[in-house]
C-alpha cells in the first residue's frame, strides 16, 4: 500500500511490516508495529501522521475548532494568546484566532458567544490557528488525533478535545491559495440549525443571567428596607 506522511506530503510504499521482529502481512488498530518506506531519515520528523492515501489521508490543518477547558492559567486569555499544544506527538505553537463560545464547565451550556477573555476554570470554543505545519483531526473521528494539551510557563494550563478542523487538501494553481475544506463536512442546512441552536442557548443565558440580577437586586433593596424600618423602630 502507499502511505502519505502529513503535514508534508510525502508519499512512499510500504515494502514490509514487522512487530517484535516478526513480519506481518498487516497491521489493526492498536497494533505496535515498524513498517520499511524507501525515504531518507531526514525527511521524517516528529508530529508527522501516517496515512493510507486511498482511505481517508491525513492533511495539514489551516484551523481547527476545539473545546477547552482552562485549568490553571494565572490571568485572563484573550484573542492572540499563544500557546504550545501538545497534540500526539506534535509540540507546536499555536494561536487562539477567535474566543467563539464560552460555557458553563459542569453543565456545558452556553453561557455567552465571543466572549472577550476566558480565564482558570472556564470552558469555550475556541478557533486555533498553527503556527507552523500541522496534522490534527476531529476527536469524535480519530481520538488519537484530537485531544491535546495547552502548555504554557513550563506547565500545563489546559486541555481540550478538537470538534471539526479546516483541513488543506490543495492549491489553486491560479487563485495562488490553499483549497480549505471542513471536516466532518456539514450541510448549509446544519450549519444554521447550529447557529440557531447557538442562539436560544445564548438567549436562555441572558435571560436567565437578568433573572438573577433582579431578583439580588430586589432582594438588596428589601434587605435595606428591613434594616431602615428596624431603625426606624428602634
Amino acid at each position: 500500500m502507499t502511505v502519505v506522511f502529513a503535514p508534508v506530503g510525502i508519499q512512499s510504499e510500504v515494502k514490509s511490516i514487522e512487530m517484535h521482529h516478526e513480519t506481518l502481512d498487516m497491521a489493526e488498530p492498536g497494533d505496535n508495529v515498524g513498517f520499511n518506506v524507501k525515504l531518507a531519515v531526514k525527511d521524517l520528523a516528529r508530529g508527522m501522521v501516517c496515512a493510507d492515501i486511498k482511505n481517508d489521508p491525513a492533511c495539514p490543518v489551516a484551523s481547527f475548532d476545539a473545546q477547552v477547558i482552562i485549568m490553571g492559567h494565572p490571568g485572563e486569555i484573550r484573542v492572540g494568546y499563544t500557546p504550545v499544544l501538545d497534540c500526539h506527538t506534535a509540540h507546536i505553537a499555536c494561536r487562539f484566532n477567535q474566543l467563539k463560545l464560552k460555557y458553563d464547565a459542569i453543565s456545558m451550556k452556553i453561557v455567552e458567544a465571543e466572549p472577550a477573555t476566558i480565564k482558570t476554570g472556564d470552558a469555550s470554543l475556541i478557533e486555533i490557528v498553527p503556527t507552523k505545519p500541522m496534522s490534527v483531526e476531529p476527536y469524535s473521528e480519530y481520538p488519537p488525533l484530537g485531544r491535546f494539551a495547552i502548555r504554557d510557563m513550563r506547565k500545563t494550563v489546559g486541555v481540550g478535545i478538537i470538534m471539526s478542523t479546516m483541513r488543506v487538501v490543495g492549491r489553486d494553481k491560479e487563485k495562488k491559495q490553499d483549497i480549505i475544506q471542513m471536516f466532518p463536512p456539514k450541510t448549509a442546512e446544519q450549519i444554521r440549525k447550529e447557529q440557531e441552536e447557538q442562539e436560544a442557548a445564548i438567549r436562555q443565558a441572558k435571560e436567565e443571567a437578568e433573572a438573577r440580577a433582579k431578583a439580588k437586586a430586589e432582594k438588596e433593596k428589601k434587605e435595606k428596607k428591613d434594616k431602615k424600618e428596624k431603625k426606624d423602630k428602634d
